[in-house]
């Protein structure tokens, strides 16, 4: 095997294990800080939160308005408070695309309303 060849298939070796090293981040890190969120949440908060999430669910069918608009935003807070965690709140499907661990992790730590879900004010 010439050097210049045993040069190509490092590198290429090389590139494969990046790869794979960044594919493992990707999938297995929200996991991990999933984890550590919940291990460090008293199950009494998490009760209380979904109380909370119920209560606004069911105030919400009677406003209207900004008033429901309002509810509307706090209630997503939540819900990302909840995905933070790993924990489901409010799912009616099997689940979301794998990146959306992301989504809601990123969009958990921006403090994100969900003001792009509706029309403005």
């Amino acid at each position: 095997m010439t050097h210049a060849l045993k040069r190509t298939r490092s590198k290429l070796l090389l590139g494969f294990g990046a790869l794979l090293v960044f594919s493992a981040i990707f999938v297995f890190a929200p996991l991990l800080i999933h984890a550590v969120y919940r291990s460090v949440t008293p199950d009494a908060l998490i009760q209380g939160r979904r109380a909370e999430y119920a209560r606004m669910a069911s105030e919400e069918l009677v406003l209207a308005g900004t008033a429901k608009q309002s509810s509307e935003k706090a209630r997503y807070q939540l819900y990302l408070w909840f995905h933070a965690r790993g924990l489901s709140i409010d799912e009616g499907h099997g689940g979301g695309v794998f990146w959306q661990r992301w989504c809601d992790l990123i969009n958990y730590w921006r403090d994100d309303d969900g003001k792009h879900f509706f029309p403005s004010e």
